[in-house]
Order: structure tokens, then C-alpha cells, then sequence
């Protein structure tokens, strides 16, 4: 095996290993509302701009 391919195969390990991590530490999901709008509140005059814009 090639230096290239182990340093490849190296960083490919660390980056899902990283991956891993992150989704294992992210915040979950309580309600269908965390999923949608994560957990967040909009005031209402910001929600209209919203609309409007798109």
C-alpha cells in the first residue's frame, strides 16, 4: 500500500470519526415543532416579512 493510500485512508477515518461525534453530541428532536423550526421562535412581524419576501 502506497503512503497516499494510507494517508488517505487515514483522513477518510478521522473525518467520519468527527462525523460520528457531531451527530452523536447533536441536540435531538422532541416534538415535530423542534424538527421543523429547531427549537427556535419567530416574532410574528418577521414571519409576515417572510412571507411576503418569498
Amino acid at each position: 500500500m502506497t503512503h497516499l493510500k494510507l494517508y488517505s485512508l487515514i483522513v477518510l477515518f478521522i473525518y467520519f470519526a468527527v462525523l460520528l461525534v457531531a451527530v452523536a453530541k447533536e441536540k435531538k428532536n422532541r416534538t415535530i415543532l423542534d424538527y421543523f423550526f429547531g427549537g427556535r421562535t419567530l416574532p410574528f412581524w418577521a414571519l409576515s416579512v417572510t412571507f411576503i419576501a418569498s
